[in-house]
């Protein structure tokens, strides 16, 4: 194979074809000469930059970086423009607009006439060796909202980081408790109250002691600042246990000169304890009372009390409230 390019390359070389690429290619450099020489009419970009109080307004889409201008020259003058201008950028000093657009139009896009006089007498000026023609770009466009700063609580999002039958056993501790956001005021209002932190880990069963990041959603990570990136997460876990049963409704304070009849007899108790705490329930002492005392004459209703082991702290009782029928007072 290689054998075989050689051949072809000496072939070449000893032809007439090296002649006509020579002749060809010394012909373009000719045109291609002549035509820089001429006047020639170019569109190019030319950098622009923005004047504002970054303390009180923040941008919430990219600012434009260029405008599009016509320019006139030599086809050298105007080449060496196509591949970058070197003029110092157009500045546009947008402090009173935004004071305006801000108030009235939040978030709203706003737009400036970069063909203003004053800015065309600028780039002219950059441009020394070609003539500003005009400026293409009539409008640029851009969004801007207050900057402002809020201060949130922190709390975390534990339901899908726990073990099966599991859940949190005594207090959180988070510290720092609380963390500083700085952005566009619409978004850094929209953050919730308290701050969620999610735990990376699953299926914990032990006590949980780690670092945890303070993690913006993507799309606004680039807007928001924040004082503290990571915060140091603690708490206990325990097995819990769930137990349903039903218990009578005892009915207490009732005098003897009412008759009544309930529409439920009992109601269906739903209680959650630790596992650890199994040999501390006793099921007799759980009792639901009916106090007449706090009888709603409105609806005829009355709320259900319930007592329970001191260890039970979580349950649903179903129904919570009980409704007397033939409420009346019997003949003395």
């Amino acid at each position: 194979m290689v054998n075989k390019l050689v051949q072809a390359f000496l072939l070449f070389r000893d032809s007439n074809a090296k002649v006509i690429v020579v002749c060809l290619f010394l012909s373009t450099m000719l045109w291609f000469t002549l035509e820089l020489n001429k006047e020639q009419s170019i569109e190019v970009s030319y950098p622009v930059s923005f004047e504002y109080n970054d303390s009180l307004f923040i941008p919430t889409t990219p600012l434009p970086k260029h405008i599009r201008i016509m320019i006139k020259g030599t086809g050298w003058q105007v080449l060496s423009k196509y591949f970058g201008i070197s003029g110092k950028s157009v500045v546009y000093d947008i402090n009173g607009m935004l004071q305006s657009y801000v108030d009235g139009s939040i978030h709203k896009k706003t737009y400036i006439l970069p063909a203003l006089p004053q800015s065309q007498a600028k780039i002219r000026k950059s441009l020394e060796t070609v003539e500003l023609l005009g400026v293409l770009s009539d409008t640029l466009s851009f969004t801007f909202d207050r900057r402002t700063r809020r201060t949130l609580p922190l709390s975390i999002y534990h339901e899908k980081a726990l073990a099966e039958d599991f859940q949190i056993d005594g207090k959180v501790t988070i510290k720092p408790q609380f963390v500083v956001f700085e952005g566009p005021e619409k978004m850094v209002k929209n953050l919730a109250d308290p701050f969620m932190l999610e735990l990376p880990e699953k299926n914990i069963k032990t006590a949980y002691d780690n670092e945890v990041k303070i993690n913006l959603p993507a799309n606004q990570q680039k807007l928001i600042v924040q004082d503290k990136k990571t915060a140091k997460v603690q708490f206990d876990v325990a097995k819990f246990m769930s137990k349903t049963f039903r218990v009578p409704i005892m009915a207490k304070g009732f005098p003897s000169s009412t008759s009544f009849t309930f529409f439920n007899r009992e109601v269906q108790l739903k209680f959650h304890f630790k596992a650890s705490d199994l040999g501390q329930i006793r099921l007799k002492e759980f009792k639901v009372y009916a106090d007449f005392s706090e009888l709603n004459p409105a609806d005829s209703t009355i709320k259900l009390k319930l007592i329970k082991p001191a260890v039970v702290t979580d349950y649903q009782m179903v129904p919570n409230k009980i409704k007397l029928k033939n409420v009346e007072k019997k003949d003395s």
